[in-house]
């Protein structure tokens, strides 16, 4: 089997998330409260928390009313959190119980639907994510759940709508004694979702989630470097799990996001280019040709000038770059001057 040599990776940033089930002894308002002094500005929310000491009968799930949704909405833009996903939830098995979530998802302005969908035949879920532009992020729960092995997702997401892809929780393809590297890079280019976690063990089912600043079996480094490899472009939905500790589970997240800044190359950067020319410009002939899978860019004919169009002072340029043959008459060039 081919190894990454993930010591030589320069970790990108990706940004910090929450999965609000870190917070599960708290209500959903106070949980936001803490993202907030924290400086996480992404949540995932899980169906049943309750919503406030204040609104003890209310729990977040797709049976809010609007009413209760606007609150939640308020509540969220109070604390500067943004909403990014809800899970892991149940989607049902039939065409209603399914829009119903999808539903809620449009109403509450979330993208992604964490779940492990019941049935194997997707082709009603593939509708609806089209339908919705909503995306299903499978969830690995350990056996005997259905998902539990990444093959197992990978053969539910391969070949299907884009938007189908994996919610990859690297603790528990552990649980399992699957090498949560080895399964990221089965699911390459699937991977919508990740909840990261650190364990004390590796496959026997005794551990436990670590006070994880990277302490635990999990190789988080290497699992930071392959996401940034796959040019990853979610959060990092932070879990916490550990019983003992979910009093107060701050210390434990201000531990792990210590770890993930420690290895962090490219903290403080800007990613010019996502794999789509969003912010990109062109001059003159040729064209350049955007592999949003791959990220990279390729030019075709002509003496064309593809230019990014936001100024900055000064700065550090990060790219690799190649020509494809030595006769190649091109290049890069930085601080274009501005036309009069």
């Amino acid at each position: 089997m081919e190894t990454t040599d993930y010591k030589a990776v320069r970790i990108k940033k990706i940004p910090f998330g929450m999965e609000a089930w870190t917070f599960r002894r708290f209500t959903f308002f106070e949980t936001l409260a803490k993202l907030k002094e924290l400086g996480i500005a992404y949540v995932e929310a899980y169906p049943g928390q309750p919503l406030s000491a204040d609104l003890p009968k209310l729990v977040f799930d797709e049976n809010m009313t609007d009413a209760t949704m606007a609150k939640v909405k308020d509540k969220l833009k109070e604390n500067g959190v943004t909403l990014m996903g809800y899970g892991v939830c149940d989607i049902g098995r039939t065409e209603a119980s399914m829009r119903k979530v999808f539903a809620f998802a449009r109403k509450m302005g979330f993208r992604t639907v964490v779940c492990e969908p019941a049935d194997d035949d997707f082709t009603l879920l593939e509708r609806l994510v089209k339908e919705y532009d909503i995306r299903i992020a499978i969830h690995n729960h350990p056996a005997p759940a259905k998902y539990n092995l990444p093959e197992t997702v990978f053969a539910h997401v391969d070949g299907k709508d884009p938007r189908i892809g994996s919610c990859f929780d690297n603790g528990h393809f552990m649980r399992g004694m699957n090498d949560p590297r080895e399964a990221m890079k089965l699911l390459e280019g699937r991977i919508l979702d990740v909840h990261l976690k650190d364990r004390t063990d590796y496959g026997t089912g005794r551990g436990q989630d670590d006070a994880w600043p990277g302490r635990g079996k999990g190789n988080l480094r290497d699992l930071l470097a392959e996401l940034t490899l796959q040019d990853y472009d979610g959060c990092l939905s932070m879990e916490y799990e550990k019983e003992s500790e979910a009093a107060d589970p701050v210390p434990a997240v201000k531990a792990a996001m210590a770890f993930v800044k420690s290895v962090t190359y490219y903290d403080g950067y800007d990613q010019i280019f996502k794999r789509e020319k969003n912010g990109w410009n062109h001059y003159g002939p040729g064209y350049f040709e955007a592999d949003t899978k791959t990220g990279i860019l390729k030019g075709q004919g002509g003496m064309g000038l593809l230019w990014y169009s936001k100024k900055y002072k000064d700065f550090i340029l990060e790219c690799d770059y190649k020509c494809a043959t030595p006769e190649t008459n091109s290049g890069i060039f930085v601080r274009v001057p501005t036309s009069r």
